[in-house]
């Protein structure tokens, strides 16, 4: 029997690989193997060019885009038409908008993100298309930012406001609050105040980038999904809201409370059996930290409510709907905040409402009517290049909005359940119901539903997380850790690894194998060689000498791993049947 069972363990120990045999008895452990100097040489140059290949794209992109804007002048702006700034531009800021797209794209490319230079391409995206305008005019784009600050002009003057001259009156928090921090930092010039109604716009969408990017991080995603999230709402925000006036202001405070919101405040919830839950956890806190978070959360409210009409009830509507899927901890939130809005609206709103309370309930349940007119009404008329773009814009619309859907069921083909981000872009169309706020409710709502939508687009294309950042019971999160899987090795990582090496490489091969410990497997888990959410691969073993052509585990073998490691339905199961003794 002993010379049976010598003769089976031998083919087995035969069938390992050099780096993984068992070390002999009294042999000093093995050390990590060292590379060659030369392969040395090619792995520092080629993490160099993954750093010096993007920042010459993005240099380029930025030279050929600003560099011919220089050369126009007075005569090519007269020449503009129904196109715009594109009519007049010449194609090298064509040519360098493309190289600053490939650059972006390139940058997603390495295992690891170059935050730094994601951050300095996700900036000048945002610069290039919305200085633009700035540099190249020296007035401000849109006639009613000077209604606006007639309407400082009128504040600063009398001290008060006027009800029964126009409805912003009845709201006229941002007014107030702009005419005191210009007069505080010494603006009063009617030059300066064009100044700052000229690079509005600029800020408005670089404010925008980091609440955003706070939202972003809310999401049980990789990094190229956030980052990809973030860029989509730059290219995406065309809606042209960012001018000086309440609705820019107040969308800064929604986007803030939308990331608070679903940053600190998600719910608790186990996920059913096989399905995680789209959002990250809520950090630790303590309970001042909370209580601090939620005054932020109640002041950002609390300073949209007098400041614009339809803002506020856009928040209203994401929280409650939140609340009722579940998602959101506070539970007595919606009844607070809608105590707050309905008392401005009642009381000290009543002046505006009262002489044209048609105009605001009239379009209360005529959805049709409201989507017409604020759709193709706004296409109908004017020439036909101006059409064109109206047309380019319901396009690139409707784009995102089917990337967003697609993007949520690749989610849930991936095994994730997606609920904040669809509140975040699908409440903010509930307005269509309301009214046709002035032919501009499509506007409104693509405006409101962008952060979410953007951030399922980005879904679409990266539907899995790339890395897990925590692994075990309960977590919902794949483990990172790896060790090979064949019957007749070792289940301790010590007794065949090799001290301080690592087999990873920039390919999946099949030379790697995973593991998982103490957690559930789940559908979509990462890559031993890169940590990227790719189906893992396995290379199929040797054929045992008792079974040909089958795994197979000998007498010698350790014993099975316990019943909570199941094995995954698609990977090859081991024969459980033994080696027969030979006589």
């Amino acid at each position: 029997m002993s010379g049976g069972t010598a003769a089976r363990a031998k083919p087995v120990a035969e069938h390992r690989p050099a780096w993984a045999r068992d070390p002999a008895p009294g042999a000093p452990p093995p050390t990590a193997p060292v590379a060659p100097a030369r392969l040395r040489l090619r792995l520092r140059l080629r993490l160099r060019l993954r750093t010096v290949v993007p920042a010459l794209l993005l240099a380029a992109g930025l030279a050929l885009y600003w560099l011919p804007v220089a050369g126009l002048d007075e005569a090519a702006l007269d020449a503009m038409g129904g196109l715009g700034l594109v009519g007049v531009l010449p194609w090298p800021v064509f040519a360098g908008a493309a190289l600053l797209v490939v650059a972006f794209a390139v940058l997603l490319w390495p295992s690891r993100p170059q935050r730094l230079l994601l951050g300095l391409a996700l900036v000048a995206t945002v610069v290039s298309l919305h200085a633009l305008p700035a540099v190249v005019e020296e007035q401000p784009r849109f006639a009613t930012a000077w209604q606006h600050l007639g309407f400082l002009e009128y504040l600063d003057r009398t001290g008060g406001s006027a009800p029964a001259l126009d409805a912003r009156w009845s709201w006229p928090g941002f007014f107030a609050a702009a005419a005191f921090v210009l007069r505080a930092c010494g603006v009063t010039d009617p030059a300066q105040l064009a100044e700052v109604v000229r690079w509005w716009p600029l800020a408005v969408n670089l404010l925008a980038l980091l609440p955003l990017a706070l939202l972003a991080r809310s999401v049980r995603a990789g990094w190229r999904a956030r980052w990809c999230g973030v860029w989509f709402f730059a290219l995406s925000s065309w809606v042209g809201q960012d001018y000086f006036s309440p609705q820019s202001f107040t969308y800064l405070l929604y986007l803030a409370f939308a990331a608070l919101l679903l940053r600190w405040f998600l719910a608790p919830a186990a996920p059913p059996g096989g399905v995680l839950l789209g959002a990250e956890a809520p950090p630790d806190a303590t309970p001042g930290r909370r209580a601090v978070l939620l005054g932020v959360v109640l002041a950002l409210f609390a300073a949209a409510v007098p400041a614009h009409q339809l803002t506020p009830f856009v928040m209203l509507g994401v929280v409650t709907v939140l609340v009722v899927l579940g998602r959101c901890a506070l539970r007595g939130l919606p009844l607070l905040l809608g105590v707050v809005a309905v008392g401005w609206v009642c009381f000290l709103a009543e002046p505006y409402w009262s002489g044209h309370f048609d105009e605001l309930f009239g379009g209360i349940g005529g959805l049709g009517a409201n989507v017409t007119s604020s759709v193709s009404g706004r296409i109908e008329g004017g020439s036909a290049t101006h059409q064109l773009v109206l047309y380019a814009r319901v396009g690139l619309a409707g784009l995102v909005m089917a990337l967003a859907c697609w993007g949520w069921w690749r989610r849930r083909d991936a095994g994730y359940r997606e609920r904040a981000l669809p509140a975040l872009a699908f409440v903010p169309a509930a307005g269509f119901a309301l009214q046709a706020y002035g032919g501009e409710m499509a506007l409104r709502v693509f405006l409101f539903a962008l952060p979410g939508a953007a951030l399922l687009a980005a879904l679409a294309f990266f539907p899995a997380p790339g890395a897990a950042r925590a692994s075990g019971p309960g977590t919902g999160s794949p483990s990172p850790r790896w060790q090979p899987c064949w019957p007749g090795w070792s289940w301790s990582a010590a007794s065949w690894w090799p001290a301080g090496a690592t087999r990873r490489s920039s390919g999946c091969g099949p030379a790697r194998w995973p593991r998982w410990s103490g957690s559930t497997p789940t559908p979509t888990r990462p890559c031993a060689c890169s940590g990227s959410a790719r189906t893992p691969r396995r290379a199929s073993p040797p054929p045992c000498p008792g079974a040909p052509g089958r795994w197979n585990v000998s007498a010698t073998s350790p014993p099975r791993p316990p019943a909570t490691r199941s094995w995954p339905a698609r990977w090859p199961r081991p024969c459980a049947r033994r080696a027969r003794t030979r006589t």
